[in-house]
């Protein structure tokens, strides 16, 4: 919030969260979810996500270690989980967690240089 000039109440409005939600992340009260750590990369693609979930290395990344976001999206198929990952496709025709009956909601990927991918099937 300092490095942009942002009071708790100007991130909300940015990021698209509620007020109350980075009023409890900054007094500790809660630590912010994912979608809410999502929301502030998306909106400053300049932060070093490492830094933001692990306090390691600088708050700023290099501009070319920014990650974009549109490049990293998956393919979406209603029956299949697929997505790409380098140059190798990931097609599962059923659930990973099947036979416990849980369905994967979202993978993260985090990269030793700050960038990360997010896959939701």
């Amino acid at each position: 919030m300092d490095y942009k000039a942002l009071n708790a109440a100007d991130l909300a409005d940015t990021i698209g969260v509620q007020r109350s939600n980075v009023s409890h992340v900054v007094n500790g009260r809660n630590n912010p979810s994912s979608s809410f750590i999502e929301k502030l990369l998306l909106t400053f693609p300049e932060l070093n996500a490492r830094w933001l979930i692990t306090g390691e290395g600088d708050m700023v990344s290099n501009s070319d270690e920014i990650v974009n976001v549109e490049k990293i999206q998956p393919k979406r198929n209603p029956d299949l989980f697929t997505t790409h990952v380098g140059a190798k496709d990931i097609t599962p025709t059923k659930p990973l967690d099947e036979k416990e009956g849980k369905n994967i909601e979202r993978i993260v990927i985090l990269y030793k240089d700050s960038t990360f991918k997010d896959y939701r099937p």
